[in-house]
């Protein structure tokens, strides 16, 4: 899957959302249930709630859910990178961060 030795909880997992079937939540559940097994804590953005008076048919959506994302990203210290994520804008945003802070960054393979 990829190499887990050097994150440090909690990892944040990016990976695509906006175009993949179901926002990607089956990929994103189901690498924070391996890291869970491993002993590790998750931040995975996937379940972030969408605030009130925001709908996926909003023209601000994925600006709202991108703030939020960063938000709880900042609480984390290393980064699990899905595969994909070099297609998608926030990822690349979100990977961007992970390296200027130097946090781990795990890339699934």
């Amino acid at each position: 899957m990829f190499d887990i030795s050097k994150l440090v909880s909690p990892v944040y997992i990016s990976g695509p959302i906006t175009g993949v079937e179901d926002g990607n939540k089956e990929n994103f559940d189901r690498i924070a249930l391996y890291l869970e097994s491993q002993g590790l804590c998750t931040v995975n953005p996937r379940r972030n709630p969408i605030p009130n008076g925001v709908t996926f048919n909003s023209p601000n959506f994925w600006k709202v859910m991108m703030q939020e994302s960063l938000r709880i990203m900042m609480d984390c210290n290393s980064i699990v990178l899905l595969n994909g994520w070099v297609d998608s804008k926030g990822a690349c945003l979100e990977e961007d961060i992970a390296y200027i802070l130097d946090w781990p960054i795990a890339e699934e393979n």
